[in-house]
C-alpha cells in the first residue's frame, strides 16, 4: 500500500510539475478557407534567419482531411511560424503570413488564396492581428499594400526600430514585439538602438527564456555598431590561413559574398568604379568568399573574370560568417577612419554617399 501511495504521488508530482512548466499536450486545430487544397499535409516553418534555439519543438507537419488538419503544440511561449503546404514544394519556401502558435489550444484559418488574410485565434496572434499590425500600418503604409509586413524586416530606415521602441513601451509584455526584434537583429544585425529598445520590456517578459537568448546574443555579438571588426583568420587566396588585416585611417568595406550570388556579382561593377575612383583618397575594399566547399574551385576564376582588384579571403562553408550571424548575401560591413563599424548591410548607395562626404 505504501508503495502504491508512492507511485500515484511520484506520478501526482510530475503531471503537476509538468503543467507548471507549460509542457500540456496542447493542440493547434486548423481549417482551409478560400480554397479547396490540392495537398496532403500543411507544414509549420521557422524563420530561416532566426536560430532554432530560439524555438521548442513542435511537430511541424499536420494531415489534412476534408480542408482541416490539426498540430501538437506543447511549448511553453509563444513562436513565430510560417506555412506552406505539399503542392508548394519547389514552388514556394512558404506562404505570406505569420502565425504565432501559442502554449494554449487554440485555432488557426488558413487563406487558401491569400495567406496575409490567415489567422490564429489565441491571444498572441489577436494581438498581432488586431494591434500589431494596424499599429505598423499607420506608420508605414498608406497606399494599403498588404505585403510591407515583409519588406519591413530588411528596411534600413531608423524609423522602424523607432516605431517598434514605440510600439513596446505602450505593450511591454508582447511576445509579437519581441519576435519581431529578434527577427530585425538576425537581419540587420546589431544596433545601439536595437540593444536600447530591447531593454524597454517588462520584468515578466524580461524573465523569459527568449528575452534572454537575444539579449545574449546582441551583448555578445561579433558585429556591433560603433565597434572594431573581430580579429579573425581566413585563407588568403594561396589557401594560407591568415589574419585579416582591417587598414588603419581608410574607410573600407568587407564584402561577403559568394560566387554563384547572382546579387553578390552584380555589385561588383559598381564596387569596382568606386574602388578606383576612391582608392587613392583612402579606401579600401576587402573581398571574403562564403563558398560552400564544392564550389571553392570556381572561386578565382570569379576574381580573374571580373578582374577583382582589392584582397580576397576564403570563409569556406561560410563558417566564420555564420558566428557574425552574416545570412544574407552580399553583405558589405562599411567601417570608418577609426576602424569602427558604422553599416553592417551597405548598400551600394550607402557606400557611394559615405565616401562622397568622407573622401571628396
Amino acid at each position: 500500500m505504501i508503495f502504491i501511495n508512492r507511485v500515484l504521488f511520484t506520478i501526482l508530482t510530475t503531471f503537476l510539475c509538468t503543467l507548471g512548466n507549460g509542457q500540456i499536450n496542447n493542440m493547434l486545430k486548423g481549417k482551409i478557407v478560400h480554397g479547396e487544397s490540392k495537398s496532403d499535409s500543411i507544414f509549420l516553418k521557422q524563420d530561416v534567419f532566426i536560430p532554432s534555439k530560439y524555438y521548442e519543438p513542435v511537430v511541424k507537419s499536420a494531415k489534412i482531411s476534408n480542408n482541416t488538419f490539426a498540430f501538437n503544440t506543447s511549448i511553453t511561449y509563444p513562436q513565430m511560424y510560417f506555412t506552406y503546404l505539399s503542392e508548394d514544394k519547389d514552388i514556394l519556401s512558404f506562404r505570406p503570413g505569420v502565425f504565432f502558435i501559442g502554449h494554449k489550444n487554440s485555432k488557426l484559418i488558413f487563406d487558401y488564396q491569400n495567406g496575409e488574410n490567415g489567422y490564429i485565434l489565441n491571444e498572441t496572434g489577436s494581438e498581432y492581428r488586431n494591434k500589431f499590425q494596424p499599429f505598423l500600418k499607420a506608420h508605414f503604409n498608406p497606399d494599403g499594400n498588404p505585403r510591407f509586413y515583409i519588406r519591413l524586416s530588411s528596411d534600413n530606415s531608423f524609423k522602424v526600430d523607432s516605431v517598434y521602441a514605440q510600439y513596446i513601451r505602450a505593450n511591454p509584455d508582447s511576445y509579437v514585439a519581441l519576435w519581431h526584434v529578434i527577427q530585425r537583429f538576425f537581419i540587420k544585425g546589431h544596433s545601439s538602438e536595437r540593444e536600447a529598445t530591447l531593454n524597454l520590456f517588462s520584468a515578466k517578459i524580461k524573465d523569459t527564456k527568449l528575452w534572454k537568448l537575444i539579449n545574449n546574443d546582441i551583448h555578445n555579438a561579433l558585429i556591433k555598431e560603433n565597434y572594431p571588426f573581430p580579429q579573425i583568420e581566413l585563407k588568403d587566396e594561396n589557401f594560407t590561413l591568415q589574419k585579416v588585416f582591417i587598414p588603419k585611417n581608410k574607410v573600407v568595406v568587407v564584402d561577403f559574398w559568394f560566387n554563384n550570388c547572382k546579387p553578390c556579382l552584380a555589385a561588383f561593377p559598381k564596387l569596382i568604379d568606386l574602388y578606383h575612383k576612391y582608392k587613392d583618397k583612402g579606401f579600401e575594399i576587402i573581398g571574403v568568399s562564403t563558398d560552400r566547399s564544392e564550389r571553392v574551385k570556381n572561386w578565382k576564376k570569379v576574381i580573374q573574370d571580373y578582374q577583382l582588384p582589392w584582397v580576397q579571403y576564403l570563409d569556406e562553408n561560410a563558417v566564420k560568417a555564420s558566428e557574425m550571424y552574416i545570412s544574407l548575401y552580399p553583405t558589405a560591413i562599411l567601417i570608418d577612419k577609426k576602424g569602427n563599424i558604422i553599416n553592417k548591410k551597405a548598400s551600394l548607395q550607402d557606400i557611394e554617399t559615405f565616401l562622397m562626404k568622407e573622401l571628396n
